[in-house]
């Protein structure tokens, strides 16, 4: 364990700790070879649409970090990147089949958790994930999608949180990932599900149960400002957006 407490926060672009960034780049380096300019490039676009949940010691050492692009002039980077290859999806024919609000919905771009911490380094995710659900839920965010790679999409269907493949879209190796999926959740229909299928997962990831060495805040603690999601016009996505990489890790 660390020496240190843990603290779950969630900050908007402008008030995130470099601590933060340091360690999405350091994760993403290591498992995909990122550089900054690749980060920027793909991330850039989005700052004003940015929060991030991160979780860190009081020395301000970061050992994980969720990039989350929220509802605002652009559309989900996740639903601009199933266009190009290697999917080739049409995005508003995805999203209708799955029957999801894209301007209720978040990305989720990254999930980084610096591996070398071992037990703590998992203990930390699944804090993140706490922060995920409870924080989409305080924001009245129903659904989230993300391209994840194959390994922490297992783990999540371990713990008793599926993610469902956008219809039209499988499995492919894509930006440094062999299996790389595009996915959707609706989180409240998910975690109702996972109570009654996992409850030693629900009370973990859903309640908090067993993560006594992260400091958790208040469900209301993890609203963002109004300012940071801001309404969207209910209008036909303008799709056409340039193709990066997103992968949750």
């Amino acid at each position: 364990m660390p020496d240190l407490p843990l603290k779950l926060v969630i900050t908007t672009a402008a008030n995130t700790p470099p601590a933060a960034r340091d360690c999405e780049l350091d994760v993403l380096s290591s498992w995909y070879g990122d550089t900054p300019e690749l980060i920027e490039s793909a991330y850039g676009p989005y700052e004003e649409q940015t929060a991030f949940l991160s979780v860190g010691s009081q020395d301000g050492t970061v050992i994980g970090a969720c990039r989350l692009i929220l509802p605002g002039p652009r559309p989900a980077k996740t639903l601009s990147d199933i266009t190009a290859e290697p999917w080739q999806v049409d995005a508003d024919e995805s999203l209708r089949l799955a029957g999801i609000d894209p301007h209720r919905t978040w990305d989720i771009a990254t999930i980084a958790v610096r591996r070398e911490r071992g037990a703590t380094g998992r203990m930390v995710a699944a804090a993140l994930y706490y922060g995920l659900i409870h924080a989409t839920r305080v924001n009245e965010i129903p659904w989230v999608v993300a391209i994840i790679d194959r390994h922490p999409r297992s783990l999540l269907a371990m713990l008793g949180l599926p993610l469902t493949a956008l219809p039209g879209t499988a499995s492919a190796s894509y930006m440094g990932s062999h299996a790389c999926t595009p996915v959707w959740a609706h989180v409240p229909s998910v975690v109702e599900q996972q109570r009654l299928t996992n409850p030693e997962g629900h009370r973990l990831i859903s309640r908090g149960h067993g993560l006594s060495d992260v400091q958790l805040p208040d469900p209301l603690r993890l609203r963002l400002p109004s300012p940071s999601i801001p309404a969207a016009p209910r209008r036909p996505l303008d799709l056409r957006q340039p193709h990066a990489a997103i992968r949750a890790r």
